[in-house]
């Protein structure tokens, strides 16, 4: 299951949010039974076996127009299930046009059948055209074309910029494209080099937490009771450009020199690999960690 479905369910249940010219009451009512209705929906999601009885309750409310019921039906008929639902792409297709009407984003599923060719001939045109509808959902897939100038001429600052628009996390496609890109000589302005930095900081947080998370680093915590606080502690990360490799030390020691010393072991191997952070103007990026929000969670 593709994670941009998921995000396109999420698009759907704010959507199904949004005021109309109901009552208050009866507003809240209608939206309370259709999230209901599209959860008990997504409870199929991905099955092997969907029973007739479920079958026909998503496509009643599908029927009905619950959006979140569409999407999930729609997939269903885009893939098959071993028992219960034979692939349908001309049906799969009919959920998500008439789904697009009300949810932009729904067209970037539609542009994955139309660059793959699902049910009919590929057609990177049109990809391209339902892509740019859906907005974000669709934009690493509006990157693909305009990198490889299917569709129509080959658009490398279209291309990142379109990676960037859908780059959501480190090492997702958006992130991969961007990377490719910036390989064969592709600068990032102002705004997506802050862009990058948020994700990359994001992503070395999560990577010092895992490094100092070691039963090295734990057991010395618990000797060094009354003698140091982890809690206190900084580790100092330093950057040089184009190097995802920092130089480590204590900005702040622990008040425990075994302790810092495991501290400093465990984080030995931490590297970004190949994706270095943008530096100040002596080529420098020096990050202070505190080692109690290292330590949580």
């Amino acid at each position: 299951m593709h994670k941009w479905f998921f995000s396109l369910l999420g698009a759907v249940a704010i959507a199904g949010c949004q005021s109309d010219p109901q009552s208050t009451s009866q507003r809240f009512q209608n939206t309370y039974e259709e999230r209901i209705a599209a959860a008990r929906c997504l409870l199929f999601t991905g099955q092997d076996s969907v029973d007739p009885e479920e079958l026909l309750y998503i496509k009643a409310h599908a029927l009905e127009g619950n959006e979140g019921c569409m999407a999930v039906l729609g997939m269903m008929y885009r893939q098959g299930t071993p028992r219960g639902v034979t692939q349908d792409l001309s049906e799969s297709r009919a959920l998500f046009t008439r789904l697009s009407k009300t949810e932009p984003s729904a067209n970037a599923v539609l542009g994955l059948m139309a660059e793959q060719g699902e049910g009919e001939p590929v057609d990177y045109a049109k990809a391209r055209k339902l892509y740019r509808l859906s907005g974000d959902l669709g934009a690493t897939g509006l990157g693909r074309l305009l990198e490889a100038g299917h569709g129509g001429a080959q658009d490398l600052p279209g291309a990142m910029a379109a990676y960037l628009d859908g780059m959501r996390q480190f090492g997702d496609e958006g992130w991969e494209g961007m990377a490719r890109l910036r390989k064969q000589g592709l600068a990032l302005d102002d705004r997506q080099k802050q862009q990058y930095q948020r994700i990359w900081v994001r992503e070395l947080q999560a990577r010092l937490h895992r490094a100092i998370r070691v039963p090295d680093v734990l057991d010395a915590i618990k000797a060094s009771e009354g003698t140091g606080r982890a809690s206190t502690a900084k580790l100092r990360l330093t950057f040089t450009a184009n190097s995802g490799k920092p130089e480590t030390a204590m900005a702040v020691g622990s008040g425990n020199a075994e302790l810092d010393a495991s501290i400093l072991r465990a984080v030995a191997t931490l590297s970004m690999g190949e994706f270095a952070p943008f530096t100040d103007q002596n080529g420098q990026l020096k990050v202070d960690a505190p080692l109690g929000l290292a330590l949580a969670g």
